[in-house]
């Protein structure tokens, strides 16, 4: 089992992203990892030490945040966002992907499906704030309807990482040093300034609601941990209302990194589609 992702990266729209790529085998599949904040994408290690050797994956850094360069264009809203994955895909010659977006990765990877239907095959979403109305753990509805985050993440983003890592993940499951340095290091004040404008985005974003991906036609599944307190199934079942095709898979014992401490589940999540 490897200790973490080897990285390259990419120059896309005059900044330069850190990737992690394997290209897929033949006809196998190949699926872009998405993730939130603060995790880099070192928290994907595990999902793809689980995927089928044959299978390729696109692993990243968002602008702005992780090992990603950011510019003051640097997109922070999900639609912008899912506009650079398009252009990231089509820079390493990726025509199909399944996507996996875990918390804020959740709403560009919806962006991305809604946008691009035909270069999505499949879509998982996992422990996300995905209705702005539904309930959320004390200190995410604090740091929301106060805007704390836009002060506390840039004035300290290293208790705020620690706080993560103390709260992401049962204990049975320690990050790796190698991947838990990734995190911690790059939870610089500058990738916590862009992540308080990300959460500016997200909130504008939630207040148009869930309906417009209604006519999604891909399989769409929520992959929801048992245990996840921040952001409960209330969160889930708002996007399986919106999506009728939608379906639900919960984590027994799940918390919020499950890429990191249930890879399993995420691989049998990507590869349902298959059966």
């Amino acid at each position: 089992m490897s200790d973490g992702l080897e990285t390259a990266r990419v120059e896309v729209d005059g900044a330069r992203a850190r990737v992690s790529v394997r290209r897929a085998t033949g006809s196998a599949p190949t699926v872009l990892l998405l993730p939130g904040y603060p995790d880099t994408l070192q928290i994907f290690t595990r999902v793809v030490d689980a995927l089928a050797a044959s299978w390729g994956y696109v692993a990243l850094d968002f602008p702005g945040q992780g090992g990603s360069d950011g510019t003051p264009s640097s997109p922070v809203a999900p639609e912008a966002r899912a506009r650079w994955l398009a252009a990231l895909l089509d820079r390493l010659d990726v025509a199909r992907v399944r996507v996996f977006g875990h918390d804020m990765g959740a709403h560009a990877a919806l962006e991305l499906a809604h946008a691009q239907p035909d270069r999505v095959e499949r879509l998982v979403v996992t422990n996300a704030l995905l209705a702005g109305a539904a309930p959320c753990s004390r200190t995410i509805t604090l740091l929301r309807w106060s805007a704390l985050y836009r002060v506390l993440l840039p004035t300290f983003p290293g208790r705020v990482s620690a706080q993560c890592l103390r709260d992401f993940l049962p204990r049975s499951s320690p990050l790796t040093p190698r991947v838990r340095t990734d995190i911690v290091a790059h939870f610089t004040r500058a990738a916590a300034r862009t992540t308080s404008h990300v959460c500016d985005a997200a909130e504008t974003w939630l207040a148009r609601g869930l309906e417009r991906f209604a006519e999604l036609r891909m399989p769409v599944t929520a992959l929801w941990g048992e245990a996840e307190h921040h952001f409960p199934r209330a969160h889930a079942a708002a996007l399986l209302r919106a999506v009728p095709h939608a379906k639900l898979s919960e984590v027994p014992a799940g918390q919020h990194w499950l890429a990191w401490h249930a890879p399993a589940d995420v691989v049998a999540s990507l590869t349902a589609a298959a059966r």
